[in-house]
């Protein structure tokens, strides 16, 4: 800051000439009327942004002599100033950006030891997970190698342990059932093929009983014929069951395709098994509908093996009344016909209570009665008693 205007003025407030002048400005350049040079020239300085101040002028007796007039420019305290906020605002912004790359190198820095920590933390257990898939997938020889030196280790030990006696234990036991289903296998074939050597002989004798009732003879002699030949039938029975079992197990069972006569089928059915309806004094009856055609194709063996069942069983758990054996046909359709057969019986018959556990009750029953198993649904309660 310094001085750059400035004038004398007597006790009367006249101007006199100016104590400093103009930069530029020389002093025979001095205007000869003080005073409007000076009012020219303070006015200029006003503009420029000049401060005014003004102090009179004692004498030793305290008398006012005149008035000093004088500006001050702050130019350069503007200027030192303005310097020194730019100063200020270049290391503020210095300082900033250092704190905020300071702020990123310690973020990143922590982020990089969080996560070095978190996998050190959840790698051992992302490894069990990923074994324990792999396992429940079926894969086998699955290990997990863990060095963490805590509990989780220790688990991985464990873990491994687990692994091997379960492996162990898989072997011996895919050992012993592909053992077990071999012998199985090998039983069924053997069944399976001894079929027609089995059936041959009881087929022979009961060809051969046939051949003796149909000759003449005694009331006694005629029994035990009678007799023989029901055996010998429910033995052949009970053994084309075994056998059709086997080879289901076997998988050599098939169904046939072949021209049959239903009607005759189940009139065939019917006389085998008369003998025992005679002998228990019920009545064996039959019918079959006017749109049952009169040849069909399919399996006459197995239709005639599920007839004997269901009749044969009707006949064993009735002790008095009818078999009543009615085949109909249930459904048509471009090619073929559906044959509905019912057995309806008076036996002894099966509590609803009791339908679900039919094959307990089967069981049961058969060392009393003598009788088949049947298939679970095969027997419902009707009007005139139970049917099959």
């Amino acid at each position: 800051m310094g001085v750059r205007i400035a004038h004398v003025s007597d006790r009367r407030g006249r101007a006199a000439r100016p104590l400093l002048r103009t930069p530029g400005r020389s002093s025979a350049s001095t205007s000869a009327h003080p005073g409007q040079d000076w009012t020219e020239r303070r006015g200029r300085a006003l503009r420029q942004g000049i401060q005014e101040f003004a102090a009179a002028v004692l004498g030793d007796d305290h008398e006012r002599l005149g008035t000093i007039v004088y500006g001050l420019s702050n130019d350069r305290l503007r200027q030192a100033v303005q310097d020194a906020q730019a100063r200020s605002r270049h290391v503020l912004v210095k300082a900033l950006a250092t704190m905020a790359l300071v702020g990123l190198v310690a973020f990143a820095l922590g982020m990089l030891l969080v996560s070095r920590a978190a996998a050190r933390m959840t790698g051992p257990i992302v490894k069990l997970t990923g074994a324990a898939n792999k396992i429940a997938k079926g894969k086998r020889g699955v290990r997990v190698d863990i060095e963490s030196g805590d509990e989780v280790e220790v688990l991985a030990a464990a873990f491994n342990q687990m692994l091997q006696a379960n492996e162990e234990a898989m072997t011996i036991l895919e050992a012993t059932t592909k053992r077990a289903l071999e012998s199985d296998r090998l039983k069924g074939e053997f069944l399976a093929n001894m079929s027609h050597e089995i059936r041959t002989p009881m087929n022979g004798v009961i060809g051969m009983v046939k051949l003796m009732r149909a000759q003449p003879l005694d009331g006694k002699l005629a029994k035990y014929v009678e007799t023989i030949d029901s055996s010998a039938n429910s033995l052949l029975t009970i053994i084309n069951d075994i056998l059709d079992f086997s080879k289901l197990d076997a998988g050599k069972y098939t169904i046939q395709d072949l021209p049959f006569q239903p009607r005759a089928v189940i009139q065939e059915v019917l006389e085998l098994l008369s003998s025992r309806a005679h002998d228990k004094q019920i009545d064996l009856i039959y019918r079959t509908g006017r749109d049952l055609p009169t040849f069909a194709v399919g399996d006459p063996d197995r239709l005639k093996q599920v007839l004997l069942n269901l009749v044969g069983n009707a006949i064993k758990f009735t002790n008095h009344g009818e078999v009543f054996v009615d085949a109909t046909v249930a459904a048509r359709f471009d090619d073929a016909i559906m044959l509905r057969v019912a057995v309806h019986d008076t036996g002894i018959g099966i509590e609803p209570v009791a339908l679900p556990r039919l094959y307990e009750c089967s069981r049961s029953s058969t060392a009393r009665w003598d009788g088949s198993m049947v298939e679970p649904g095969s027997v419902w309660p009707s009007a005139s008693g139970w049917s099959r």
